[in-house]
């Protein structure tokens, strides 16, 4: 296991520089206004692929093993890409009505807009099926590669396009599209020739996906689908709120704020999800509760050491991050990145107790607490967005309709599986991550390079307190296994 954590860290280490670098590049050529064009698009596309999409990308985690033992695993994906194709015609039309109605980014035209939403969700849904695929699969290599690949071919095209064109958010939003579908190519011809499996065809295929599964489907994705809409509403569909109410260039500067913590999260929460849950998934195809229960645990035991420091870090280190990571244009976002972190340590937290929910094929459970806090935020930050003080509230009612979906997760999720928190480990944690508040001292030393070498001292606290995190702190290692407790690999007949 040690060469596997190596490679993944590795690769996580890479792929975070090259955000690092993308997120700077991407502030010194965009103007406020463009880079909050930039994230409406985004918004707009993860509508999308939130409500249409995701449920089912869980469900094909969730049988992945499954379907690769049967070998029927291409035959299934191409079902899947005849969805994606619908879903992507529907984001065409529906964005282009949506932006003519609500008159969003007016500057931008309605067809190029809607074409590059609609791109972004097929091409971004194959990146984020196939590449994490190899990975749930075993192969951590290719996977590591193909990661790394997307976000650093992502930022030359991106550059080239809006240094050499023009720079518009249009264009950024090309040259990222660009590379994940070359990578996402690059990942099918990776698994086809890893798993040695061929195509049958598409009238076998669907013949594969029979009534029984596309049951399955429904039942699974469903209610996943219902929570989706309104987890979009708490992360993404806040933007359209802002930008109506407050203009595109408030946005920018919000945006790009929430938006390195959420970066910051992203790295953690991927690290997490890539050393453990594969090995999750796989245990909770047992059809032993005891066995499910004890993954759950030993997933909740590893995961939120690492949020609760990643947590003090950001806090601490606000400032810091943003002299170095953006523009200099972009500076009045610090403030945003402190609410930033625990609006996602929020949400990581919550997205651990979803994890209950997968395990028990019960995702109706995960409906109320994402209605409780995407609602809440939409009539906070409609009114927050045209107050004078929008600065301060918008951020501060997200941070709250966070906790509020946390705490309504804990309690659903809490009625049909115990959810064993460690709180001594947690404790410990906070102890040993407060010193990391001594650097908020230094909150007036933002030059870029005086930045770099606070945040590599902090860093270098930072990255001793994962290791113990990871190697010392915990007793649950068996997160990581690679077998059903009770040997099953098919799993429960829950469809």
């Amino acid at each position: 296991m040690g060469k596997e954590y190596s490679v993944l860290i590795a690769g996580r280490a890479v792929q975070a520089l090259l955000s690092i670098a993308a997120l700077r590049v991407m502030t010194t050529f965009l103007s406020p206004a463009e880079a909050g064009n930039y994230f409406l698009m985004l918004s707009f596309a993860t509508g999308f692929s939130f409500f249409l999409i995701n449920p089912v990308g869980m469900y094909i985690n969730r049988r992945l093993h499954a379907w690769h033992d049967g070998k029927t695993l291409l035959d299934r994906l191409s079902v899947f890409n005849a969805y994606l194709l619908a879903v992507s015609a529907f984001a065409l039309a529906a964005t282009a009505g949506l932006k003519a109605l609500i008159g969003s980014a007016p500057d931008m035209p309605v067809w190029a807009f809607a074409a590059l939403v609609a791109a972004y969700v097929y091409c971004s849904s194959w990146n984020m099926t196939l590449i994490p695929a190899l990975n749930m699969l075993g192969h951590r290599l290719p996977f590591v590669a193909l990661t790394v690949l997307t976000t650093g071919l992502g930022l030359l095209l991106s550059l080239f396009a809006v240094r050499q064109v023009q720079p518009f958010a249009l264009l950024w939003m090309t040259g990222q599209i660009g590379a994940m579908l070359l990578a996402a190519v690059a990942a099918l011809y990776a698994l086809k020739s890893l798993t040695g499996e061929k195509y049958s065809g598409l009238r076998a295929a669907i013949g594969c996906a029979d009534r029984t599964s596309f049951s399955g489907v429904k039942a699974f994705a469903l209610p996943l689908a219902g929570a989706t809409v309104f987890m979009w509403l708490q992360t993404q569909g806040y933007r359209l709120i802002v930008e109506a109410r407050a203009g595109a260039e408030f946005l920018g500067y919000l945006a790009v704020g929430l938006g390195i913590a959420a970066s910051l999260a992203a790295i953690s929460e991927s690290l997490v999800q890539q050393l453990y849950y594969p090995g999750f998934y796989k245990k909770i195809t047992s059809d032993n509760p005891d066995a499910r229960r004890a993954a759950l645990a030993a997933l909740t035991e590893k995961a939120l050491p690492v949020y609760v420091i990643l947590l003090f870090f950001t806090v601490s280190l606000a400032p810091q991050l943003t002299g170095l990571l953006v523009h200099k244009k972009f500076g009045g976002a610090a403030p945003f990145i402190v609410f930033g972190a625990f609006i996602e340590f929020f949400r990581m937290t919550a997205n651990i107790m979803a994890a209950a929910a997968h395990s028990e094929m019960r995702t109706k459970l995960l409906i109320r607490p994402y209605a409780y806090g995407g609602l809440a935020l939409c009539a906070a930050a409609y009114a927050a967005a045209g107050s004078e003080h929008n600065s301060l509230l918008i951020p501060l009612s997200m941070a709250g309709a966070g906790l509020v979906t946390l705490l309504s997760m804990w309690r659903q999720v809490s009625l049909v599986v115990d959810v064993d928190l460690n709180f001594s480990l947690l404790l410990k944690t906070s102890a040993f991550a407060a010193p990391l508040l001594i650097f908020l001292a230094l909150k007036s030393y933002t030059g870029a390079m005086v930045s770099l070498w606070i945040l590599l001292a902090a860093g270098l606290y930072f990255l001793w307190l994962q290791y113990l995190a990871a190697f010392r702190w915990t007793a649950r290692q068996d997160v990581t296994g690679s077998a059903p407790a009770n040997g099953n690999a098919e799993g429960p007949a829950y469809e």
